[in-house]
């Protein structure tokens, strides 16, 4: 999956790269979505150099599983809704931590996976507080197990990826190894190794998820941000200082988690 990113999170990216790297390969169950590369194309237009800057990256719903309801949360109340009036909700709509608050929803986890699932989001929610960045997300999506069509394997599932053993690429293979290469040669993590996810503890759902957009800086612009929004909005703001966030972020996920 290609995405553009801004100068600033191509230059925060850079810098953070070899913790980022580093993590993932220490913590190869982290939530944080895999980044396999990252790119700055310099062209001229009209006698002008311009630079797009983008990133490859994993796809957390590159599945052929029928994600039914989708969830993007951060801990935060304020403004966080997707039902606003004149907006039509459909399955593709990605909803919020109102949405999510309102339609009762709880991960329903069993009791391995799920104190699996906290450990790992204590763990990335920190790493990400001590490189300075906060607004990312725990991305859902919930399938519902049709029990007429869909055949429960409970099975441990070894191999990687796609359910048969996969090969280290070439460039492993020679000793080349490059962050796009050895990041995809990581077994599965733990979340995604039923049929692409985890499922729940009353085999009726299949939850696939990650954390994503873990680019944003908490620099002067977010802190003018904060400061403005605390002060005529309140505690319910998404924009938190990174270690603030980081704790709210854990408490309302792990609220969530049985």
């Amino acid at each position: 999956m290609l995405k553009t990113i801004s100068k600033n999170e191509f230059v925060l990216l850079k810098k953070a790269l070899k913790r980022y790297y580093e993590h993932l390969t220490n913590h190869p169950d982290s939530l944080i979505i895999r980044i396999y590369g990252l790119y700055n194309m310099s062209f001229t237009k009209k006698n002008k150099k311009k630079n797009i800057h983008f990133i490859v990256m994993g796809n957390l719903f590159h599945t052929d599983l029928d994600i039914q309801f989708k969830y993007d949360l951060k801990g935060s109340t304020h403004g966080r809704t997707a039902r606003k009036k004149g907006v039509i909700v459909g399955p593709t709509t990605i909803l919020k931590d109102k949405d999510f608050n309102d339609d009762g929803v709880i991960l329903h986890l069993p009791e391995i996976e799920r104190e699996m699932f906290k450990k790992q989001i204590e763990i990335d929610s920190k790493f990400l507080a001590s490189i300075n960045v906060n607004d990312y997300s725990l991305l859902v999506g919930i399938h519902m197990i049709n029990p007429h069509e869909e055949e429960i394997d409970e099975s441990p599932k070894e191999s990687k990826g796609n359910g048969s053993p996969r090969k280290k690429s070439l460039a492993n293979q020679l000793g080349l190894h490059t962050l796009s290469t050895s990041l995809q040669d990581q077994a599965e993590p733990f979340y995604r190794r039923y049929k692409g996810g985890m499922l729940s503890k009353d085999k009726k759902k299949i939850y696939v998820l990650g954390i994503i957009d873990i680019l944003t800086y908490f620099g002067t612009k977010k802190k003018f941000e904060y400061g403005f929004k605390r002060t005529f909005i309140g505690k319910t703001i998404s924009c938190l200082p990174p270690k603030a966030y980081s704790e709210r972020f854990r408490q309302y996920l792990f609220k969530k988690i049985e």
